[in-house]
């Protein structure tokens, strides 16, 4: 260090000895808190529907995918609800002209044509919209 810095030192030194200790005036804090604006309260949106729905759809269908195979298994506690013969036997027969009138539309070729143009741009919506998908904090600002 230079012989300058000692002086500084030694000034800074001297000033600070001797400065009293001031204390801010009792209504500091007032004044300060005064003079801060208040920040806007951002309350909590409401979710959207279709938020929740994609959160509880996989469990829904899980669900469905459970009671499915218990119903239609062999446990022993089950007795007294009808097994698959039920199913094949009573209800897909009620089924099979619907099937059937969807096989004709499905043999058109400009049906055919028409629902994979559909079913494409379909696809494309979905891929865009799950690889562009913005997190809820960069929405909000």
């Amino acid at each position: 260090m230079e012989k300058e810095d000692f002086q500084y030192d030694e000034l800074l030194k001297r000033l600070i000895k001797n400065s009293p200790l001031e204390a801010p005036s009792g209504d500091f804090v007032e004044k300060v808190m005064g003079k801060i604006p208040e920040s806007p309260v951002i309350s909590p949106s409401a979710r959207p529907f279709y938020l929740n729905f994609k959160s509880v759809l996989p469990f829904v269908l899980l669900g469905i995918f459970c009671l499915v195979i218990i119903l239609t298994s062999d446990f022993p506690f089950m007795g007294w609800f009808q097994r698959k013969e039920f199913f094949t036997r009573s209800l897909i027969p009620y089924f099979l002209p619907v099937i059937s009138g969807f096989k004709a539309i499905f043999i058109n070729k400009y049906f055919s044509f028409a629902f994979m143009i559909l079913l494409a741009g379909t696809l494309l919506v979905i891929i865009e919209r799950l690889f562009s998908r913005k997190s809820p904090e960069n929405q909000m600002g």
